[in-house]
């Protein structure tokens, strides 16, 4: 595994002769700069990477699912990857964006992400939908969008709610 204690000190700089000041990944450059990206959009492409990542990972070669996991998940430079495959950074970072485009060429074509979010806001709305109507149909509704939430996460193709309205 790779020692982590060099890349720990590249993110501090010394502000004054007492003070340090810590840049996270997104922030530190090659010549040392900061430089601060926009957090919402960097948040939300990683967020949305690893999304596409959980339901097409079976369908990358396993150099690409590596690279990805270790950029996504573990949070590895483009350097620690490198170093641990014996290939340039720029391989590295052609690797990465090679595997997002097949991901979103995936979710293009499959549309599993989408399909996956408009149940999750078709199950928010029958919950709120259930918080406001009777007992007796409230318990019923929460129980079914219980059941299909297990389904979904589970990938049953059929799903038993016992009993009824």
């Amino acid at each position: 595994m790779i020692k982590r204690s060099k890349r720990l000190l590249s993110f501090f700089e010394v502000k004054s002769e007492m003070h340090l000041h810590f840049y996270s990944h997104e922030e530190v450059t090659e010549g040392g700069e900061a430089m601060f990206a926009n957090d919402a959009n960097a948040l939300s492409k990683t967020t949305r990477i690893n999304m596409l990542f959980d339901f097409y990972e079976s369908l990358l070669t396993n150099k690409q699912q590596t690279i990805l996991a270790y950029y996504y998940h573990e949070d590895f430079s483009l350097g620690e990857i490198a170093s641990e495959f014996n290939i340039s950074r720029q391989a590295v970072y052609d690797n990465m964006k090679r595997a997002e485009q097949a991901l979103e060429s995936y979710e293009d074509k499959l549309g599993l992400l989408k399909k996956h979010q408009l149940r999750e806001q078709l199950l928010q709305e029958i919950e709120a939908f259930a918080n406001d109507t009777d007992d007796v149909y409230r318990k019923k509704l929460l129980e079914w969008a219980e059941a299909f939430r297990l389904a979904d996460q589970s990938g049953k193709e059929e799903v038993t709610v016992h009993g009824s309205i």
